[in-house]
């Protein structure tokens, strides 16, 4: 009897005790609360890379120490590798600091916000020069991160699928240089799931590359146009045509471009998952007008196109609520914003 009280005991206290630790273990993208880490490599010697074609500058890695400051002033230190990752944004002549990735070993992130994560992508703040990059127009203003990652954000509020992303301050330390007692500079950028995770989490089955652009998303059956019209929309309301998708177009030529297909597990529809808007208007902050969504629209039928107008106007106030986390950190990149969308929902 007094041992059967005892294991009971033991039991419960370690249920508990877990319980507890988990508690204290806030997962990254569990919150889109500001969060800070230290990035320490050989950042020079990563970057020399880009002088060389982007297939194989995206092929190489260096070691780092990733520490994260967590909410109690304590540190996280945990060991990684980070690699670029891109396409026009690995030129030299686009990015001083280009988007790169974050990979992780299980037994160095376990117990930590990172458990179970195996890469992160990071957006950067791509350079400071002021003003815009001349052959895409990248923002050079170094806080087009936390635009992006609040585009994120709206994905999620119109429930489209999306990648969960975790805006981020980021200190980049170069190991390779002197930097003992200068003071490092804070950087903004943004965490991003990988697209294994994402689709893990969906529940969906990627489709391949080369079966992507083949696929004709107006053949009846395939998709749920509405919610196609939905992604085509989103496109429109941050003005973005770095984007494309197939609508049945000549062959050979590529037809999807930072838009993923994944086949839905449960459904066995084709759904259409946007990324990367780095070039839109909401992160640019320039004005050129977005004719990419306008000619994808005229393709969907319009009742369909109408339903996701619809669907979009009950979410416009929480569109609008969420944008004020942008206010107090980037006040031009706010009224920009909210400009294109008070444009917008005037149109619809």
């Amino acid at each position: 009897m007094r041992q059967s009280f005892f294991n009971s005991f033991i039991l419960l206290f370690t249920f508990l005790f877990s319980a507890l630790a988990f508690s204290q273990t806030e997962t990254v993208f569990s919150s889109s609360e500001l969060m800070r880490l230290r990035v320490e490599g050989a950042w020079a010697d990563l970057l020399k890379q880009r002088f060389y074609a982007p297939e194989i500058a995206k092929q190489a890695r260096i070691p780092v120490k990733v520490v994260i400051e967590n909410r109690d002033k304590s540190e996280t230190l945990i060991y990684a590798e980070v690699g670029l990752r891109g396409n026009t944004s690995l030129s030299p002549l686009e990015c001083n600091f280009p988007k790169y990735s974050l990979y992780f070993f299980a037994e160095n992130v376990s117990g930590t916000s990172l458990a179970g994560r195996e890469q992160l992508a990071v957006g950067s703040h791509c350079s400071y020069r002021g003003g815009n990059s001349q052959l895409y127009g990248r923002a050079y203003d170094g806080k087009s991160p936390l635009r992006e990652a609040l585009v994120y954000r709206f994905l999620e509020i119109l429930e489209i699928p999306s990648f969960k992303t975790r805006p981020v301050m980021v200190q980049y330390v170069d190991s390779s240089k002197a930097e003992s007692g200068a003071t490092v500079a804070w950087n903004q950028a943004f965490l991003m799931e990988s697209l294994k995770q994402f689709s893990h989490r969906m529940g969906y089955e990627l489709v391949d590359e080369d079966i992507a652009n083949q696929v004709d998303l107006g053949e009846v059956g395939l998709t749920d146009i509405q919610k196609l019209a939905r992604v085509i929309l989103f496109q429109d309301m941050i003005g973005n045509n770095d984007w494309k998708v197939n609508f049945n177009e000549l062959p050979g030529v590529r037809q999807t471009w930072n838009m993923f297909l994944a086949k839905n597990i449960e459904t066995s529809l084709i759904e259409v998952v946007p990324s990367d808007f780095d070039l839109s208007s909401a992160v640019t902050l320039l004005n050129e007008p977005a004719s990419a969504p306008q000619e994808a629209l005229k393709k969907l039928p319009p009742e369909q196109v109408g339903l996701a107008k619809t669907f979009y106007r009950s979410k416009r106030l929480k569109l609008f609520e969420e944008l004020k986390s942008l206010k107090r950190l980037d006040p031009a990149g706010y009224q920009h914003i909210k400009t294109k969308l008070d444009q917008f929902f005037k149109l619809k």
